[in-house]
């Protein structure tokens, strides 16, 4: 079963830590590499989750936060594209990398999410083939 609300709080709280980083990226010096650092961090676990959510997410799950995952998707590009453009230094940029990667990846997964737990899991046969897919892909690892 889906941790719907779970997840719905982490793109609560991820979206209210970008939304005040990139006013602060504007700013130039309230933005520190241990507060990207620590957004980075949160992103990679809070992908994590979904990722593992995955094969349990229902379209009646993806109604409840879907909408706010795409405002989280486009609050972490809107903070890259801040930071790429206005802040400088070695480990700036290297977390700035490391959003956009983010960015990236919750992106993907959100795609993967719409296009085949809401639209194709309609289809059993495709849920079947996904469960079995993501069992030899745990295997692997």
């Amino acid at each position: 079963m889906c941790q719907t609300a779970i997840i719905k709080d982490h793109i609560i709280k991820l979206g209210k830590r970008s939304f005040v980083q990139r006013f602060e990226a504007v700013e130039k010096d309230t933005l520190t590499v241990r507060k990207l650092a620590g957004l980075n961090r949160s992103l990679d676990d809070f992908y994590e989750l979904l990722y593992e959510q995955f094969n349990t997410i229902t379209e009646k799950d993806y109604k409840i936060f879907g909408s706010q995952m795409d405002i989280l998707i486009k609050t972490v590009k809107e903070l890259y594209d801040t930071c790429r453009a206005t802040l400088s230094g070695d480990m700036m940029r290297e977390e700035t990398e490391k959003l956009g990667k983010n960015y990236s990846a919750l992106a993907e997964l959100a795609s993967d999410i719409r296009e085949f737990c809401i639209k194709d899991n309609q289809e059993e046969g495709m849920a079947t083939l996904l469960s079995q897919a993501s069992l030899a892909l745990s295997s692997l690892q």
